[in-house]
């Protein structure tokens, strides 16, 4: 579904979605100066203000940085009295946590709910193409099918021991499963880890419980693909992991290091060891550069790498 087509229907029927609120729309397409733009400006019935943004896929842990920035540039250049709201397609029980815990208010809008608000007021949807979810676009572009999320007990035991010693690599490996409806990242699991995008291998997954560190390998355990997989882990090496790593000063800081004495020779592309210190804001950046990854770029910038 567009962003445009929740937008009218949340800004045209507000007591479908938020029942006892009372919201009256003011405008849609707001922008404030200085602080940014919003799809819908909500007043209720006390006066207080409501600004209203959307995301037409899952929430994300870097939804609450973007949520703590608008309200700050509120205060500071004097808006009072207003509010701002996260309207997400999914919102996993993880996320809902950490929401609720900095106050962030969100609401978890499904397609749905939002289709039976359309049907309930006759409202006309766009054409089919328009209307389809992230899956099928993605399942439309050139990355492939999705490999099928795989998690054996082995490694929900050893991702368990994170929540506690790592819990920002514990909410990394955690996103493919609790946003598996609408993320393409998937893991396929015996004791460790093999990390997908679409049909895309990326890197083998090791996770250290002693040591409270989590590596990324350059290749499939075993030098082995699961069927139907595409050995893409040269963009992720190269392409995704340093330049991240060196916006972040991980290697400066400390909270990464690169292990080059399993160095896949030919590529010499060395395994990167995270700490529990690494930033949550990582991984959330890592997750979107994954989801942004281009797959047709991906296949002519390197085309060594091979199927299954």
């Amino acid at each position: 579904m567009l962003e445009k087509e929740m937008e009218d229907l949340i800004a045209n029927y507000p007591d479908d979605f938020f029942p006892g609120k009372h919201l009256e729309l003011v405008e849609k397409q707001k922008r404030i100066l200085d602080v940014g733009e919003f799809n819908i400006f909500f007043r209720d019935e006390s006066g207080e203000k409501v600004l209203i943004k959307i995301i037409t896929r899952a929430a994300r842990i870097g939804d609450s940085a973007q949520w703590s920035h608008y309200k700050e540039n509120l205060k500071k250049f004097g808006y009072e009295n207003m509010d701002v709201w996260l309207i997400a397609l999914h919102i996993s029980p993880d996320m809902k946590r950490s929401f609720d815990q900095i106050g962030m208010v969100s609401f978890e809008i499904g397609e749905s709910k939002l289709q039976q608000v359309s049907e309930r007021h006759h409202h006309e949807f766009k054409n089919d193409e328009e209307q389809s979810t992230p899956m099928e676009q993605f399942n439309k572009s050139n990355c492939g099918d999705k490999i099928q999320l795989r998690l054996k007990k082995g490694f929900k035991d050893r991702l368990k021991s994170l929540e506690r010693t790592f819990p920002a690599a514990y909410s990394f490996l955690n996103y493919p499963y609790e946003n598996r409806y609408f993320t393409n990242i998937s893991l396929t699991t015996d004791v460790n880890a093999h990390l997908h995008f679409g049909r895309y291998f990326l890197a083998y997954i090791v996770i250290h419980t002693d040591e409270g560190t989590v590596e990324f390998i350059p290749h499939p355990n075993l030098g082995n693909l699961p069927g139907g997989a595409i050995d893409g882990h040269p963009i992720f090496f190269s392409g995704i992991l340093p330049p991240l790593v060196a916006k972040f000063h991980g290697m400066e800081e400390g909270w990464v290091k690169q292990d080059k004495r399993t160095v896949k020779k030919s590529l010499k592309l060395p395994v990167y060891i995270f700490t529990r210190d690494t930033p949550n804001s990582f991984f959330t950046s890592l997750i979107s550069a994954i989801e942004n990854l281009d797959c047709k770029e991906m296949a002519e910038k390197y085309p060594f790498m091979r199927s299954s």
